[in-house]
């Protein structure tokens, strides 16, 4: 008795995605390495903030001399204080934005493939878990790489938050 060849065929292995999946990875590809190139290029203005904000809470000496020299330095390091918090702000911002596109765009590539897959088993009318579950670990597969980056990004949010709350105190005191 001769062995027999595999029992795999040459479609089953060299399988070629659509093009919601092809886009969706892609996307997350993309936003990946953006949000890495954004989180370096930040970094420098989170030191601004902290130093800026060491400056402002730094004693301040009695004496009238010294209060026009104070002033004068308080008001750009009050300054960069500033452009600091609207920059995370704005950052926050995106993020939140960011988070929102996200979602988004998974539930229409969800939708679009359950779709697909929904009119493909009418077609051919087959049943059975067998039909669905190719779909599910597909769709699954994209759902756990987008939630672990929206996760990144919400992380990168809290941070961003914390840091401006902690800093809350001078932006009151900048106000009056």
């Amino acid at each position: 008795m001769q062995g027999e060849p595999p029992g795999w065929d040459a479609l089953s292995v060299n399988y070629q995605y659509d093009l919601t999946t092809k886009l969706t990875v892609l996307y997350l590809t993309v936003s990946i390495l953006v949000f890495v190139i954004l989180a370096i290029r930040s970094l420098p203005i989170l030191r601004r903030l902290k130093l800026s904000a060491a400056t402002l809470r730094a004693p301040k000496p009695t004496s009238s001399d010294t209060d026009d020299q104070q002033m004068h330095a308080a008001n750009p390091a009050m300054q960069r204080f500033r452009i600091a918090c609207v920059a995370i702000q704005s950052v926050l911002v995106d993020l939140r934005r960011w988070v929102q596109l996200t979602m988004l765009i998974l539930l229409t590539y969800s939708a679009t493939e359950i779709a697909d897959e929904l009119r493909r088993i009418s077609t051919y009318k087959m049943t059975g878990i067998g039909a669905l579950s190719g779909l599910l670990g597909q769709t699954c597969s994209m759902w756990v790489v987008a939630l672990w980056f929206i996760v990144v990004l919400c992380i990168a949010s809290w941070i961003l938050s914390d840091r401006l709350a902690r800093c809350a105190d001078l932006r009151a005191d900048s106000a009056h």
